[in-house]
């Protein structure tokens, strides 16, 4: 999975986002899994018993947004815990 462009990607921006974190006093716990989206998302904050979850808004509109679905309104919606959406 990790020899994926699209994965290398994904892992060197959870990187970044990780050290941004621990810069501003947060110690975050990052993992890349592949899966449905929203049910992996939602399953995984259960499983890993998180408080809290942050998700980004994509901003897309149209067709792109209806093929991408509503990420994050569907994990506010389904989500046991707070999550917060950021731009």
């Amino acid at each position: 999975m990790i020899e994926d462009p699209l994965c290398k990607r994904g892992n060197n921006v959870l990187k970044e986002m990780a050290k941004f974190a621990e810069k501003n006093g947060i110690k975050p716990k990052t993992m890349m899994k592949l899966g449905r989206v929203i049910d992996t998302i939602v399953q995984t904050a259960e499983d890993e018993k998180c408080d809290h979850i942050i998700v980004g808004k994509t901003g897309l509109t149209g067709l792109k947004r209806l093929a991408m679905g509503h990420v994050a309104e569907d994990v506010a919606k389904y989500a046991s815990c707070r999550v917060t959406v950021v731009p």
